[in-house]
């Protein structure tokens, strides 16, 4: 389904917090899946010698990318324990 289709010019950002997506994730039937350490190992390098400011962090299993040591992203990963279907809205 595309959301954005959906939403049309109601569309608006929503920024919530990186347990609320665990939490639902995990109610639609997903568990967090480990990133690559090797993935993020290149990453990390590729992005200290384009600029120091840069951080990239691995904790609990999310891979947290920043500026000046500020968190502005974090990114993970997650595996379908099983196949759910909705019913049409």
């Amino acid at each position: 389904m595309n959301i954005l289709e959906y939403e049309e010019a109601k569309r608006v950002e929503r920024h919530e917090l990186l347990e609320r997506w665990r939490s639902r994730f995990s109610m639609a039937g997903f568990k967090p899946y480990p990133l690559s350490s090797s993935i993020n190992a290149t990453i990390k390098t590729l992005l200290e010698n384009y600029y120091r400011s840069y951080t990239l962090d691995m904790k609990n299993g999310v891979l947290y990318f920043g500026w000046m040591n500020r968190d502005e992203s974090q990114f993970g990963c997650f595996l379908c324990l099983e196949i759910v279907i909705l019913p049409e809205v």
